[in-house]
């Protein structure tokens, strides 16, 4: 499979046409990589992950949950369990408000 899959504009290791790559970054943490591995598709997955997964938001998908009534946000608590809140109401609005 090639990086290009001849999509117009993609540029590897600078930018593509869904953006920017994150180069020479694993967007996948070591477990992942190791389901990834032990399925066979290392290499198919981490070329999609480079080009698909960003360290930002497009503007329009800024745009787009900005004007979502609530925002979904995770965190981690002492004991390293991972947590998925969903904030919604006027404390929402004062953060957008800032």
């Amino acid at each position: 499979m090639s990086h290009n899959d001849g999509k117009v504009g993609y540029n590897p290791g600078t930018a593509s046409f869904w953006g920017p790559v994150m180069a020479s970054v694993s967007p996948f943490h070591p477990g992942e990589q190791e389901i990834q591995a032990r399925l066979g598709m290392r290499d198919e997955i981490e070329d999609i992950g480079q080009r698909f997964i960003r360290d930002h938001l497009p503007e329009q998908h800024q745009e787009f949950y900005a004007n979502l009534p609530y925002l979904v946000v995770g965190s981690v608590d002492d004991a390293g369990r991972p947590w998925a809140s969903l904030l919604a109401g006027s404390l929402l609005h004062r953060m957008r408000a800032d």
